[in-house]
């Protein structure tokens, strides 16, 4: 995630967008890259959200579905752990047979990160996706997304996504990025296998995303294709850092942007399934127009097209961790039952924003297909 104090300009060129409501005053407002501080100024009680109580209207759940009570209860601890430490390298990854440690997932590191994204690959392979490496060349970098379909069986042209950034920093020497953000790749990589379980009327796609800590290239480049080739993107959930805390309130935040029709819909469904499943967090609603740390990693890209999203992400103003952008960002400083429940909470949102789960999958069909697209 990017990080960083705002000028008075940007302040202004964000207030300005929101106000117009319009894409193109979204595509004026500023990418900055590598933010090194943060935001003092925590907002009040009163300044907040409230948490919205479970409702029956606009597809929100009244009670837990039980196919998705069942993949709530799915999300392993170990499976978790296993994953962050994976990315993070406090546990090698074995491809093309041979054992590998990814030390860094910087967008400049060249090899780490092309196995990063290999990894990612080969798990969503392994559950039956068809998997993408979307290249793509923007600002003096270069790199390439893996995202992972599951196309609908009934409305294949409806599309939903899960996604995370798979960079991380610092740029020079051990970038375990444990929190930042191998903790959303991870739960982007569990909600997948979880999910793959299950027969779907819409597209369902994971997605991992490189470049974002430069300023949300990779994304960005996502998702001006997207827009160009006029796909129907019905909602997204980015998933960035979710594993520390270090308090007893277990609070969580929900940005999402009034500029854009929808995205307040997704953060209330969001802040509902919390409680209808009975997870033990504190979902916290900021409107970007009056909190821009919101805009800072790759739903904005999601937003610059128009389409509907929020940003999950751990408490991001009163219990901020101290290890952002640097080499002990490891899993040790993470609070991983907390983390558990972040993952819960992505899992069932997401299954249900969708609101096209048919029922499991009796027999898989094991047919993974690769495509490298060319760069955008």
């Amino acid at each position: 995630m990017i990080r960083r104090i705002f000028s008075v300009g940007v302040i202004f060129a964000v207030v300005l967008a929101f106000v117009t409501r319009s894409t193109a005053a979204m595509a004026d407002i500023p990418r900055v890259a590598g933010g090194i501080e943060r935001q003092s100024a925590a907002p009040t009680s009163a300044s907040q959200e409230p948490v919205v109580p479970p409702t029956a209207q606009s597809g929100v759940p009244a009670a837990p579905d039980p196919l998705i009570r069942a993949m709530v209860d799915d999300v392993s601890p170990a499976a978790i752990w296993r994953a962050t430490a994976q990315l993070s390298g406090a546990l090698p990854v074995i491809m093309d047979g041979a054992a590998y440690t990814i030390t860094t997932r910087h967008t400049a590191s060249g090899a780490p990160l092309a196995k990063a994204t290999q990894f990612v690959g080969e798990q969503l392979a392994r559950s039956g996706y068809v998997v993408e490496y979307q290249a793509w060349s923007r600002a003096d970098h270069q790199g390439r997304n893996v995202i992972g379909q599951r196309t609908g069986l009934a409305r294949p042209g409806e599309i939903y996504i899960i996604g995370a950034h798979l960079d991380d920093m610092p740029r020079d020497g051990p970038a375990p990025g444990a929190d930042d953000n191998a903790s959303g790749s991870a739960a982007v990589l569990i909600s997948a296998e979880i999910m793959s379980r299950y027969r779907w009327a819409c597209t369902v796609r994971f997605a991992f995303w490189t470049g974002e800590e430069q300023g949300f290239l990779g994304s960005s480049a996502y998702t001006d294709r997207a827009k160009a080739h006029g796909e129907t993107i019905k909602g997204y959930l980015n998933l960035d850092m979710l594993g520390y805390n270090a308090t007893a309130l277990r609070a969580m935040d929900l940005f999402w942007s009034s500029a854009i029709t929808g995205s307040e819909q997704i953060a209330d469904l969001f802040t509902t399934v919390v409680a209808v499943y009975g997870l033990d967090l504190v979902p916290r609603k900021f409107d970007t127009l009056h909190y821009p740390l919101g805009n800072y990693s790759d739903n904005w890209s999601f937003w610059a097209q128009g389409y509907p999203a929020i940003m999950v992400i751990e408490d991001s103003y009163g219990d901020f961790t101290p290890y952002y952008h640097q080499a002990t960002d490891r899993i040790e400083t993470l609070d991983m039952d907390f983390f558990r429940t972040m993952v819960q909470a992505s899992v069932a949102a997401f299954a249900h924003l969708t609101g096209c789960l048919l029922g499991r999958v009796d027999h898989r069909v094991w047919l993974p297909l690769v495509i490298a697209s060319s760069r955008h």
